[in-house]
């Protein structure tokens, strides 16, 4: 159990030490002057207000392997493992530790998130990333996620919009999609995830191609973004043997969103159909997102 006891450790510093061998074209980190809003490509298109663009594939100076992790609830209480996520640009935006109340108003509001990455490492790990509503219930929880198991082939993904299962144990075949990556695409190697969160449903993507899309129970609050990398030895990640490991790798990130408390201080003229996402005026600097950026 001590190997999974640092996964997630090694999620967060693999960041930093992803190859940049990929032949995808690099994103643009636009200025913020030349945008007034963004949107997405896909079947459902939405208008943005919020833009933000990491890239981790030029940071040597944080690469290096963190002190382990002892004691068996010592993960969760623990601080970040590299000095780079402590850099204002983290603090300041939708990033919060285990012992911190994160503000409602900086929670996300529907968002369009892509990130250049892949995972590897023994099985027994779980990859995740989903938005996130806590509840002290079950049937209240508002989540809708990707996960990647690394005991299954390497193209299976699991998409969901939780809870997939009642405390009865019921469950939802209608929250789930269990699909494989398309075009002989494989988990373990580079691949562009896409998730959009809309009011009327969860859509990924893989690529730009779209792999799965859920309006079953699609969350509706205010939520967290959350990537994360564990294992526990239970039914879904299962044992992963003594000594081994499983990272989560990513050369950027992408999200796009708007927030609770900009929609709440937008005018009702400028509202969308439906309510938090901006009609784009005719003065407005439009930026359209797309598997390779390109402005209209």
């Amino acid at each position: 159990m001590g190997s999974l006891r640092k996964l997630v450790v090694f999620a967060l510093i693999a960041v930093t030490r992803a190859q940049g061998n990929a032949t995808e074209t690099k994103p643009e980190d636009w200025e913020a002057d030349q945008c007034d809003c963004y949107l997405t490509d896909g079947i459902e298109p939405e208008y943005y207000t919020q833009h933000r663009f990491w890239d981790f594939r030029n940071l040597g100076e944080y690469a290096e392997i963190p002190d382990t992790i002892a004691g068996e609830n010592a993960s969760a209480e623990a601080d970040v493992t590299s000095k780079y996520f402590k850099k204002k640009e983290w603090e300041e935006l939708l990033v919060h530790s285990k012992l911190e109340q994160p503000k409602k108003s900086r929670h996300s509001c529907f968002l369009s998130i892509r990130f250049l990455g892949r995972v590897r490492g023994a099985p027994g790990a779980c990859m995740a990333m989903f938005t996130y509503v806590p509840a002290d219930e079950i049937k209240n929880v508002q989540e809708a996620d990707m996960e990647i198991l690394t005991r299954e082939d390497y193209d299976r993904v699991h998409y969901t919009n939780h809870p997939g299962y009642s405390i009865e144990g019921e469950v939802y075949p209608k929250a789930t999609r269990n699909t494989t990556l398309p075009d002989g695409l494989k988990w373990n190697e580079w691949v562009e995830h896409r998730m959009d969160w809309t009011p009327n449903q969860s859509i990924w993507y893989a690529n730009g191609k779209q792999v799965a899309n859920i309006s079953f129970q699609v969350p509706r609050d205010p939520s967290l973004m959350i990537f994360n990398t564990w294992g526990d030895g239970g039914v879904w990640t299962q044992n992963m043997t003594m000594g081994e490991e499983a990272y989560m790798e990513m050369q950027w990130l992408q999200l796009l969103y708007n927030t609770s408390e900009t929609s709440d201080k937008r005018k009702r003229h400028n509202a969308g159909p439906k309510g938090r996402f901006l009609r784009k005026r005719g003065d407005e600097n439009v930026c359209r997102m797309k598997s390779n950026i390109e402005r209209l």
